[in-house]
């Protein structure tokens, strides 16, 4: 049986945007939830919505869970993320819930493990609401800390108000394949909406001669950046996780897909703009 079933307790470290709403979220369903965060008044304003602890400083914050402890890392503040490290022990597990690039959170990863912590990473894919209707999670690190989060990864999902679905809840392969994933729904969801609000801008502004060329215009040179952004780091994260021998997994599989698919759009983007600039001239 998982450890999380038998003790029903968590910390949540760091008041990160999504973290108010996991706390609610978390105590809402029963769980014992330490929290603690240099933001006194964000964790006033969650203790009036949920019953939680909050030690003052991050050892007597680890002294309040017992081990071995799960905390949630809602923060990329160095020194709490160093204060934890030096508490943390062998069967702990920390799972990172920080929105920030790979590497910053594979350092992370590493400090953390260094003092035998189990460490996954969890994309928080999140809506209005998610404190009562749930949450998506993609979850990457080891198939062992995937297991254990299981009953809290279910506690969090979007599902039943009982918290005991898991739709919405991926393994979604190696250390980083969690954030990679957020980080990639981000980017598809910024120059989608970039490109449409440059698009709208133009067409709203432009002469109507020029109307239709200057709105495809900017939209594609739009797209163009995202893509490029889109490129980065799909290779990024395929390096991370081994490059062309990493295994096949949901997010190494879409990292794939998704690196082919905009560098062929990147050739096309490219001549789109090109017509646009010359006039079609040599078409």
């Amino acid at each position: 049986m998982p450890f999380f079933h038998l003790s029903m307790q968590v910390g949540v470290l760091g008041m990160n945007a999504p973290a108010s709403a996991v706390v609610r979220r978390l105590a809402g369903q029963g769980i014992a939830v330490s929290v603690y965060a240099r933001d006194r008044a964000a964790l006033d304003a969650v203790r009036r919505e949920a019953s939680i602890t909050t030690p003052r400083g991050v050892k007597a914050f680890c002294q309040a869970l017992r081990p071995p402890r799960t905390v949630l890392l809602c923060t990329s503040e160095t020194a709490l993320v160093h204060a934890l490290a030096q508490h943390v022990a062998r069967e702990d597990c920390v799972v990172d819930c920080v929105d920030d690039d790979l590497h910053t959170g594979a350092q992370r990863a590493r400090l953390l493990a260094a003092r035998g912590a189990q460490v996954a990473d969890v994309g928080l894919f999140t809506a209005p609401g998610s404190d009562v209707f749930g949450f998506g999670l993609a979850v990457g690190g080891e198939e062992a800390a995937f297991e254990r989060l299981r009953p809290l990864a279910g506690k969090l999902a979007m599902g039943s108000s009982s918290g005991a679905s898991e739709m919405g809840v991926v393994h979604a392969g190696p250390a980083g394949s969690g954030r990679f994933l957020k980080a990639l729904q981000g980017l598809l969801l910024e120059g989608t909406l970039a490109g449409s609000q440059a698009a709208l801008k133009n067409l709203a502004q432009a002469p109507a001669s020029l109307a239709f060329p200057l709105t495809l215009a900017s939209a594609w040179t739009v797209g163009a950046q995202a893509n490029a952004r889109v490129i980065e780091l799909c290779r990024q994260y395929l390096a991370l996780v081994g490059g062309d021998r990493a295994p096949p997994c949901p997010a190494v599989d879409l990292a794939r897909m998704a690196l082919a698919t905009a560098q062929a759009a990147a050739g096309y983007l490219g001549r789109i703009q090109e017509l646009l600039r010359t006039g079609g001239a040599g078409a």
